[in-house]
């Protein structure tokens, strides 16, 4: 109650009070629905369910391939983050990452 004398116009209902103990709750724990997601995609990933190689085309150019951490996690075609292209460098569109779906 003394906070909410203090401060009162950051948190203004009680739903936002449980709103927020829940996200410190779940951050102190890290059982957040992110890490979750995280977590459930790399498992899949890592089940060998390996897409062909023609869907790795950007990150198997030779100037993309130093930028990939590990030969074994490569970025694919479909849900690439293409980053602005320097004009005359080749490759400098690219970043070993995807977009994904946090639904």
């Amino acid at each position: 109650m003394t906070l909410r004398c203090d401060r009162n116009l950051i948190v203004q209902t009680e739903e936002q009070y449980a709103f927020i103990h829940e996200v410190l709750v779940e951050a102190i724990h890290g059982h957040t629905k992110i890490r979750a997601k995280m977590v459930e995609e790399f498992t899949r990933l890592s089940r060998g369910s390996a897409a062909p190689q023609s869907k790795f085309q950007a990150a198997n150019m030779h100037y993309n391939k130093a930028k990939n951490l590990n030969a074994n996690v490569l970025a694919l075609d479909d849900t690439l983050v293409k980053l602005s292209a320097i004009t005359g460098i080749e490759g400098s569109d690219y970043i070993n990452a995807n977009f994904i779906d946090d639904t």
